[in-house]
């Protein structure tokens, strides 16, 4: 670890960029790899769960859940629908059939058959063509589920993605990767790229982002201009989101390359966006990287309350302030065996996470 020092990729763009350089090395990190210490696995072992439960499956045999989702809008939030992961986290009592619906989520005559088995009809908060009084009176055997609520200001669903204690008698599904990064983590995994031990690792932190989404990201760009260069890095922050990471018109690291960035780095920066929960937690604990979160002031006034609950025992980095920062991994790599126990007591703590999340979802 002597030689993290003024090593770092950095791209941070102003309001002139219109491209950026895609790091050259990126391609190259895991070049002379061993074979990959883990996979992205089907399923693990579990414990028991706490949570507030959203379908009732008491039989042994696999039940048929019908989810019926309303556009598109909500699709990205919805993403533990579309990559398996809760056949991956789950007891294996449900058998998930995903039908996708119009956006005015009015009644059809196929909707009839659902007295026949149990559903759930979720939807984006983004959709204006369908309420909430419209969906729960055209499908009324269902429960109802509200996604991308990230300030908390709808409590009228049975279940919801984003947690607040204050909303706690409401089911919770975790975020989970985004299913773009999940279809490039599997790409990577079916070329038998390697998920490295932390102390192996190319970049000792990368913070990919853009500014608009929170104005406390600001604070960390900062610190990262100041204080940065003496941790080599991965560094990518522009001052407006992209709603496609994929397009010409997104000046930051495509979803390939962002994955490839999580995979070769220590640490990841998650500083909240809307809301204090993100994809990249999730997508770097898959890749083994380490997030690094600031539970701050904006954090405990934040209308989804205690949203980072699950995750502050857990072993990711936690700061009270982006000062800290980097101070605190210039201390902690000065041991990298207690990097690597880190990391895998964090994959063992997401994997109980998770499947006690599902479980509980599902219960």
């Amino acid at each position: 670890f002597n030689n993290f020092n003024d090593q770092s990729d950095k791209f941070i763009m102003d309001d002139s960029s219109t491209e950026v350089e895609r790091a050259g090395e990126v391609e190259n990190m895991i070049e002379g790899a061993e074979t990959p210490t883990r996979t992205l696995p089907n399923g693990s072992t579990s414990e028991g769960s706490t949570y507030h439960s959203i379908i009732d499956s008491k039989s042994p045999s696999p039940t048929q859940v019908k989810i019926y989702v309303f556009g598109t809008e909500g699709k990205k939030a919805q993403s533990m629908f579309r990559t398996g992961h809760l056949d991956r986290f789950g007891s294996g009592r449900i058998e998930y059939v995903l039908e996708q619906r119009d956006n005015d989520c009015k009644h059809s005559g196929a909707t009839a058959l659902q007295d026949a088995f149990s559903c759930l009809a979720m939807d984006s908060i983004h959709n204006q063509e369908c309420s909430y009084d419209q969906m729960t009176l055209n499908y009324p055997t269902c429960k109802s589920m509200l996604t991308n609520d990230e300030f908390c200001a709808d409590n009228r669903y049975d279940a919801r993605g984003y947690y607040s204690s204050a909303l706690a008698d409401k089911a919770y599904l975790p975020l989970g990767p985004r299913y773009d990064a999940w279809e490039a983590f599997g790409v990577l995994m079916n070329q038998n790229v390697p998920i490295m031990p932390a102390s192996q690792r190319k970049y000792a932190f990368n913070a990919i982002y853009s500014l608009s989404t929170n104005e406390g990201r600001a604070v960390l760009e900062e610190v990262i201009q100041k204080e940065g260069g003496s941790l080599s890095s991965f560094v990518q922050i522009s001052p407006e989101w992209v709603k496609n990471p994929n397009s010409a018109a997104n000046p930051l690291a495509d979803t390939r390359t962002y994955v490839q960035v999580l995979l070769g780095s220590i640490f990841t920066f998650a500083p909240a966006g809307h809301n204090f929960e993100c994809f990249r937690l999730y997508e770097a604990v898959e890749a083994g990287s380490i997030p690094v979160i600031s539970i701050d002031k904006d954090y405990r006034e934040h209308r989804c309350k205690d949203s980072l609950s699950h995750w502050t025992n857990s072993p990711i980095i936690i700061v009270e302030s982006w000062d800290e920062v980097i101070p605190t991994l210039q201390r902690m790599l000065e041991h990298p065996e207690e990097l690597d126990k880190r990391q895998a007591d964090l994959r063992a703590w997401y994997e109980k996470y998770m499947r006690s999340a599902v479980e509980n979802f599902e219960s």
